[in-house]
């Protein structure tokens, strides 16, 4: 394709080309060989018919913004990763099934949106991308989210929407600086239970998660949306694969709550004792302070001891592998909130008043009496 002389003489006064609803089913040649064009900062490619990226497209290494979105791109080229100015990338609606590994070149990427295409994962690389603020994953096939993600300590808002997640990885918890998570219509069983554990979230949206009951007692205080949810019974297939325990939800009808996946002993009013595995990481987290001692113990136990499961509803001990969980109902947004506790002796204060002032259902004030007698 010929350089288009108007285009020509002004690239060099201007720091951005607007090619949207063209009808182009490529990237002109002349952007790529071009010297005249290797100053340009933005590119908007939207709303075209191209359906892959040249492998060249790392000539224009100047390129801040890139813009491709609503085309039919089915994959994109290693070369996106030479791309290493951009801070903003937009491939929203296309037919993307997976991201190249490359894109964990792109360590001044700001904002990363790949709404409405058919990603089934999120490459591990992700994690590398440390000056993330934005990431826009809605409407695709989602089945998990990686553990590395939590490395992007920078990230403040988190678009999960219309995916097919089941659970969420705990350690989102390290998310320190997000401000807004949003995971509406998705598959949700269980929220990882400190992941409103950091005063910077203010809002959480898990609408239309029809078998999610119960939110983390972590969340409370903020803004939530939890419509349509808890409205589909959970399957035995699933009370089989994964921890419960049951409350009275009517006066004929029990319902299972489940916990959070991670949780490896639930302790309950007939079995009060903590397991030795439980005992040993609390008495081990308090015995190595430094991460640098952490990151020489095996990556199982360090994992562990650098994101506990949860913390104590009254004492704030860390919880790691086992713990007494308590459940609270909200009449007001028609939810059970699940806590955990450390110990028998905690769960009781939790009947005398906690600070979300919401009434206990679970466990029962006769069984918990009943079990404190027995331990002591």
């Amino acid at each position: 394709m010929d350089v288009p002389e108007q285009q020509n003489q002004v690239c060099n006064k201007v720091c951005s080309l607007q090619l949207t609803y063209k009808g182009l089913t490529e990237v002109p040649e002349y952007l790529l060989t071009d010297e005249s064009y290797k100053a340009l900062n933005l590119i908007y490619l939207g709303r075209n018919l191209i359906s892959k990226l040249p492998e060249n497209l790392g000539n224009l290494s100047a390129l801040t913004g890139l813009f491709v979105n609503h085309n039919k791109l089915q994959f994109l080229p290693e070369a996106i990763g030479c791309l290493k100015n951009l801070d903003t990338l937009n491939f929203t609606g296309n037919e993307l099934t997976s991201l190249p590994a490359a894109i964990g070149n792109l360590l001044k990427l700001q904002k990363l949106q790949m709404c409405n295409n058919k990603l089934s994962r999120l490459p591990t690389c992700i994690g590398k991308l440390s000056e993330l603020r934005s990431l826009e994953v809605a409407n695709n096939n989602l089945i998990t989210i990686p553990v590395e993600l939590s490395h992007c300590e920078n990230l403040l808002t988190l678009n999960l929407d219309n995916n097919r997640l089941t659970f969420l990885p705990r350690q989102l918890r390290n998310l320190v600086n997000l401000t807004e998570f949003s995971a509406v219509a998705n598959n949700l069983y269980v929220l990882p239970q400190d992941i409103g554990s950091k005063d910077t979230l203010h809002t959480l949206y898990v609408d239309k998660n029809e078998r999610l009951y119960t939110l983390p007692s972590t969340v409370l205080g903020k803004e939530i949306g939890f419509y349509r949810c808890g409205c589909e019974p959970l399957s035995t297939e699933i009370l089989e694969h994964f921890p419960y325990v049951k409350i009275q939800h009517t006066l004929t009808e029990k319902l299972p709550i489940l916990l959070p996946p991670d949780i490896q002993h639930v302790c309950n009013m007939e079995q009060c004792v903590l397991p030795l595995s439980e005992l040993a990481m609390r008495k081990v987290s308090t015995s190595l302070p430094t991460s640098d001692i952490i990151d020489s113990i095996p990556y199982n136990l360090s994992a562990t001891l650098s994101c506990p499961l949860a913390k104590c509803e009254m004492c704030q001990d860390n919880i790691f592998l086992s713990g007494f969980p308590i459940v609270y109902k909200d009449y007001v947004k028609s939810a059970y909130i699940l806590g955990m506790c450390c110990s028998l002796q905690c769960t009781k204060k939790c009947f005398h008043g906690t600070d979300n002032g919401l009434p206990v259902v679970y466990p029962r004030s006769e069984d918990l009496s009943l079990a404190l007698v027995l331990v002591q």
